[in-house]
């Protein structure tokens, strides 16, 4: 598997990720709760050698202090949490690539959440688009707020910078549990997508801490990548068909904030 993910059961529902470098050392993806990364190290015979903070809030930085004193392990952050967040050994940019075990991390600046968010795009061996950590930026039918530090105009333009660059069978990978809710926003939204309505069946039936998305179901159900559809348009004061997308992008989730 070339990622791992790690569901912390933490009150807001937080993922961590685990990639691995080689046979023994990986990188940490936004680690929460020190002894859940020790535990799954342990587990699985590996040692945390890089630490990857997607952006600063507390809940996605906690262990890092913890495990880099423990392991020696270097924390890598965006160029633009120079100021922001502290202790990092290794700032990244724009397309920055790294070698895994199986194929090749690359970096994706996706600002919107906050300035300095990043997400992970995993290439497999033959270098093609295998998975997208998105943390913050994209969650299982939703994208993220921008209360705390964002912008959501410029989240507007990173969704649409990701939904041209990304293939359909690329598997999601968020920071959160947040599905269920965001299907209900969805279908408020978007009353006939049917698509959303079987789906949120599903997650009713099974445990959503390891529920998976693609790219290609998310652009069939996430109401944030269905800002032409006739139905959330006619469902949304003040918008009509010669709103632009923006506009329905800014409605949607000042609606989402208060849902």
């Amino acid at each position: 598997m070339i990622v791992h993910q790690l569901f912390t059961n933490s009150p807001l529902r937080n993922f961590n990720y685990f990639l691995e470098l080689n046979d023994t050392d990986v990188i940490v993806v936004d680690p929460l709760i020190a002894e859940q990364v020790e535990k799954w190290c342990v587990e699985n015979g590996k040692t945390v050698k890089v630490i990857i903070i997607s952006h600063e809030h507390l809940d996605h930085i906690y262990a890092r202090d913890a495990l880099k004193a423990k392991t020696g392990a270097e924390v890598w952050a965006h160029k633009t949490a120079e100021g922001v967040i502290d202790n990092v050994d290794k700032y990244l940019s724009q397309g920055d690539r790294f070698p895994l075990k199986e194929g090749t991390l690359e970096i994706l600046h996706t600002p919107g959440h906050t300035k300095t968010h990043i997400s992970l795009m995993v290439r497999d061996s033959n270098d093609a688009q295998f998975g997208i950590i998105t943390m913050d930026t994209v969650f299982n039918a939703g994208v993220g707020n921008c209360k705390q530090g964002g912008d959501p105009k410029i989240l507007f333009k990173t969704i649409k910078r990701l939904d041209m660059y990304l293939k359909d069978n690329v598997k999601l990978y968020p920071g959160h549990d947040y599905i269920e809710k965001n299907l209900r926003f969805t279908i408020q939204r978007e009353p006939r997508n049917f698509y959303a309505k079987d789906l949120l069946q599903q997650v009713k039936r099974f445990a959503t801490d390891n529920f998976s998305t693609t790219i290609s179901q998310e652009r069939g159900m996430n109401v944030f990548f269905r800002l032409n559809s006739k139905e959330v348009r006619e469902n949304l004061d003040g918008i009509d068909e010669s709103s632009t997308e923006e506009e329905v992008f800014l409605k949607l989730r000042e609606l989402r904030d208060s849902f």
